[in-house]
C-alpha cells in the first residue's frame, strides 16, 4: 500500500505499476501542492484489472498531472485522467500529461484538460502512440492541439477518439508540426 506518488518514486525501471482490486471505480485527486507526478525512469501504470469501474487520476489545480522527462517512456493501460476543465488551465502546455519521452496509452480516457500553451491534453515532443484512446473536452487556451500536440512531425492513433476539444490557435483536436 503505497502512494503512486510513491510507487513512481521506488519502482525500478521496467515496472508496470497495478493498482489493489479495492480501488475499482476510485478516484485519485492530485494534491496540487505536491506538484505534477513525475516520470523519470521507464514505466507502466495498468489498470485494467478494475474494469468495469476502472481507475481515474484528476486534477483540480494549475498542474498538470503527468510529466514524462526526455529518455524514458510511460505507458498508461486502462486509465482517465480527468482535469477541472476551462477554467483551471495548467501553465504552459499539457493540462494532463506533458510529454518529451516517449507515450503510450491504451485504453485510456483524456477529458476536461486546458492549458495555457500547446496540448490542452497533451503535448508530446516524442513518438506518442494510443490505442483505443479517447481525447475529449479539452483546451488549449492560448495554443495549438486542443487535445494533442505533437512536435515531432510523427504520431500514432489507432483506433481513438477526438471530441469537444477546442484550441485558440489551430487544431482543436490535433496538431502536428513538421
Amino acid at each position: 500500500d503505497v502512494s503512486i506518488r510513491e510507487a513512481l518514486r521506488d519502482a525500478p525501471a521496467g515496472a508496470i505499476l497495478t493498482f489493489a482490486p479495492g480501488l475499482s471505480g476510485q478516484t485519485f485527486t492530485l494534491n496540487d501542492t505536491l506538484g505534477s507526478l513525475v516520470v523519470t525512469k521507464d514505466v507502466g501504470l495498468d489498470a485494467s484489472s478494475l474494469q468495469p469501474g476502472g481507475f481515474t487520476l484528476r486534477r483540480t489545480g494549475t498542474n498538470r498531472l503527468l510529466v514524462v522527462n526526455a529518455g524514458v517512456g510511460l505507458s498508461l493501460n486502462h486509465l482517465t485522467l480527468s482535469g477541472p476543465g476551462e477554467s483551471t488551465p495548467a501553465s504552459g502546455g499539457g493540462g494532463g500529461i506533458q510529454s518529451t519521452g516517449r507515450l503510450s496509452l491504451n485504453r485510456c480516457r483524456v477529458t476536461s484538460h486546458s492549458a495555457l500553451g500547446n496540448g490542452g491534453g497533451i503535448p508530446s515532443s516524442g513518438l506518442p502512440s494510443l490505442r483505443q484512446t479517447t481525447l475529449s473536452q479539452n483546451t488549449a487556451a492560448t495554443g495549438s492541439g486542443g487535445a494533442l500536440h505533437v512536435l515531432s512531425g510523427l504520431a500514432r492513433l489507432d483506433a481513438c477518439t477526438l471530441s469537444g476539444n477546442k484550441a485558440a490557435d489551430g487544431g482543436g483536436g490535433l496538431f502536428v508540426l513538421k
